[in-house]
């Protein structure tokens, strides 16, 4: 996004990171990054970052990665460079099924007569009847740090105006709504892309956020987390353009654990295929 000049100093970011992986010497190394990355403006520069790592001596992959192909009602692509220096790691395998908006957030409409304009915190019933997605998001990433088990935080609603609401309301499912561009999700579809919005310093705006597919509102920053398969447990700032910056700018963690399995598994059965190696050499050792 934004004017995306060859000049803008924030590109040298990119040689930093390479600076440091060199410095550093880790066995394996991850780099995500928008795909406008690989933009022509940008070559020179990412080119050599590529070969820089490549002359030392890793194995570099990249892979373009959807969100949505890895268990995340999204549809969110990003570049990931994936380096090793022991042999390269495949791409992971996408999910076979996948995960629609319903099954995101559909189980949080039972809270919707506690929100408020003001109120980040709603308890959560005694009996949510949380959908199998939720149950398996709080299973695989388990509670860690300060949090109250039973509320939800990031649930403030946006104050819109009648005749906003009156919009919203008359607007279809799966299009967008022609005064403010804003796209109203679709339960068998997958939300757009989640972006940051601005800093501060930049005015603190929150980026276009998606009106929900049944009430006349955008969504929540719960919400919003639950499209990019945060768990319920994990907190963001009480003010809504930060919680909303938060998810923006993260990696949806379904997707940065598959991206972290698939080292994890690579790396193992690359040990093993060493010591197996080095078993074999001894045994030879031994017999001559």
């Amino acid at each position: 996004m934004g004017k995306r000049e060859p000049n803008d100093p924030r590109n040298k970011q990119v040689s930093q990171f390479v600076r440091l992986v060199a410095e550093l010497r880790p066995l394996t190394f991850v780099m995500e990054n928008v795909v406008g990355l690989r933009d022509s403006r940008y070559a020179e520069l990412i080119s050599s970052c590529y070969r820089q790592l490549q002359d030392g001596g890793y194995i570099v992959s990249e892979w373009k990665l959807n969100a949505a192909n890895y268990g995340i009602s999204q549809e969110r692509t990003r570049l990931f460079w994936v380096g090793s220096l022991h042999g390269e790691i495949p791409i992971p395998t996408p999910q076979q099924t996948s995960v629609t908006v319903k099954d995101a957030i559909a189980d949080l409409m039972v809270l919707e007569p506690q929100l408020g304009f003001e109120r980040d915190a709603v308890a959560i019933p005694t009996d949510p009847k949380a959908s199998k997605y939720t149950r398996s998001l709080d299973l695989l990433f388990q509670r860690t740090g300060p949090g109250h088990p039973n509320l939800l935080t990031g649930c403030t609603l946006t104050n819109h105006s009648e005749s906003v609401r009156k919009r919203f309301l008359t607007t279809a499912t799966g299009q967008l709504e022609p005064i403010s561009r804003l796209y109203r999700l679709d339960w068998d579809g997958f939300c757009p892309t989640r972006r940051a919005g601005t800093a501060s310093d930049h005015g603190g705006h929150t980026a276009a956020r998606p009106i929900h597919p049944e009430f006349p509102r955008v969504i929540t920053v719960r919400e919003a987390a639950r499209l990019s398969s945060f768990p319920d447990w994990f907190q963001f700032d009480p003010t809504k353009w930060r919680g909303y910056r938060q998810v923006g700018n993260a990696v949806p963690p379904l997707l940065a654990y598959a991206v972290g399995k698939q080292i994890l598994t690579t790396a193992l059965f690359n040990q093993f295929q060493q010591q197996r190696a080095e078993g074999q050499t001894m045994s030879s050792s031994l017999v001559a």
